[in-house]
């Protein structure tokens, strides 16, 4: 039998579908691997969101825990009548006190609890036919598969596991050998960051070289330095009755667990980039040191649908990255000349290395600030048939999200500016707490300000292997906006 994920002695699970009112410690309680070692009581009215399955629990919705446990451990949540709701594992360094796995009372938090939604994962991507050996794809994708916290990308044969939870965490080793046994790939490759680390309470160590020197490496962990747009967004709370420090009425926080080991953890290491295909076209990717885990897989079908609407067009790619929207532009979109900028060097030199792969010779790619540039265009009179916009993440809670909107404004309404009649817009925004309405509204008043109309022609999403769960609207986070410029 393989190791668990949970450290306790194996012994008989409670029925928990009614909890007892016996006041007795659940360190006299007997305790089976993967269940509960306190209970999380609800304050009164807090339950409807969690018995609607919604993973998140923060602290602002916590009465009391009952029972020794420390961050990472199993838990139960609770009603304020101590009616069993869900099963999670508690964190109370993080304001997401519970993130949530399981409604079933009967179902433990064990290996075979990991395994089975991992398997569930990645069968999902076979059948969306993502699951080509030379390509990359989103195996796994924390709340929208049930595993909150954890995100597992393919490049090729390699893996990237990127934690986003102490709950993931303090299981990255055996979810490491749960994924070997699995999927046998070349490397796993594990990273966090630093951002969500210092939300979540995680200690960093062990970040590996780059196939890049040490200053791009500093550069992309200074890229990283906040959560990533696809580990969703919780929503403003405030702090608990005994206000103040996080976890106030939680119990005391124990001391800090051991530091997560980034960088490669099982496998030989990639000599250098590790290559992928996508529509027909090559990339190298750095799985050490590259923005996201690598490559932005999230706009995958977004690359190609835009593509289709700029045959034969000038077009300038404004935080291009390493080239994505610009290569499928101009090798399956025959567009006529691209220009592409990005403020990193390091990934302006991949997406020169990209266009010089797969030969394509009408693509030029700068270093530049992304609205700098859009200025000066504008004062020099330059003029663009067709403009894609993919910044980065404008706003990291609702109460910037006005911030956000202003930047977007800004953004958009000089990229239309720059457009000919009849200019194609392709405009994204990564930023999940601007939600779709907020940002066709923003679309609405560039429109009315610039004295131009804007006709949205496709209003897409993350590629399919980036689902969104019913129960946790806040997985849905990208919106590419296609539009027409009249």
């Amino acid at each position: 039998m393989g190791r668990r994920l949970e450290t306790e002695h194996v012994r008989p699970a409670p029925n928990m579908n009614s909890i007892s009112s016996d006041s007795s410690s659940t360190t006299e309680r007997e305790v089976a691997v993967g269940f509960a070692r306190a209970l999380v009581v609800l304050k009164p009215r807090k339950a409807t969101p969690f018995y609607a399955r919604h993973p998140w629990v923060f602290d602002s919705a916590v009465d009391r825990i009952e029972g020794e446990c420390a961050d990472g451990d199993v838990v139960d949540l609770v009603s304020e009548k101590r009616k069993f709701i869900a099963r999670g594992i508690i964190n109370r360094r993080s304001r997401l006190t519970v993130r949530l796995y399981t409604w079933k009372s009967s179902q433990g938090l064990d290996d075979d609890f990991w395994r089975q939604r991992i398997e569930r994962a990645v069968m999902l991507r076979s059948q969306l036919g993502y699951d080509q050996p030379t390509a990359a794809a989103r195996l796994v994708y924390s709340e929208a598969d049930g595993l909150s916290g954890l995100v597992v990308d393919r490049y090729a044969g390699h893996l990237v596991v990127q934690v986003n939870s102490l709950a993931v965490a303090l299981r990255a080793n055996r979810l490491v050998e749960l994924l070997t046994d699995q999927l046998a790939p070349d490397s796993i490759t594990v990273r966090c960051d630093a951002g969500i680390a210092k939300a979540e309470g995680i200690v960093l160590s062990g970040r590996a070289s780059s196939a890049f020197g040490a200053e791009e490496i500093s550069a992309a962990q200074q890229d990283a330095e906040e959560p990533d747009a696809e580990e969703p967004e919780p929503a403003p709370i405030q702090g608990g009755e005994n206000g103040g420090e996080l976890g106030a009425g939680l119990g005391p926080c124990p001391l800090a667990p051991s530091p997560l080991v980034e960088g490669l953890r099982w496998g030989r290491q990639p000599s250098g980039l590790v290559f992928i295909e996508e529509h027909g076209l090559r990339y190298g990717v750095d799985l050490l040191a590259g923005q996201k885990t690598g490559f932005y897989l999230d706009q995958r079908e977004n690359r190609l649908a835009t593509a289709r609407y700029l045959g034969g067009r000038q077009v300038l790619d404004l935080f291009c990255y390493s080239g994505g929207f610009s290569l499928t532009a101009s090798r399956l979109g025959a567009a006529r000349e691209v220009l592409g900028i990005d403020t990193s060097d390091r990934a302006v030199a991949l997406a020169r290395a990209n266009a010089e792969l797969n030969g394509v010779t009408n693509v030029r790619f700068e270093q530049g600030d992304g609205f700098q540039a859009l200025d000066e265009f504008l004062s020099a009179g330059r003029r663009f048939e067709g403009v894609v916009l993919d910044p980065p993440k404008f706003t990291r809670s609702r109460q910037s999200v006005d911030d956000a909107l202003r930047a977007y404004h800004r953004l958009n309404r000089v990229a239309v500016d720059l457009l000919e009649p009849g200019g194609i817009l392709v405009t994204c925004s990564c930023s999940g707490s601007v939600s779709r309405e907020d940002f066709l509204q923003m679309l609405a008043v560039v429109a009315q300000k610039c004295g131009r109309d804007i006709q949205v022609l496709e209003q897409r999403g993350a590629s399919p292997d980036h689902p969104v769960s019913a129960t946790c609207p806040e997985s849905e986070y990208l919106k590419c906006f296609i539009c027409r410029v009249g």
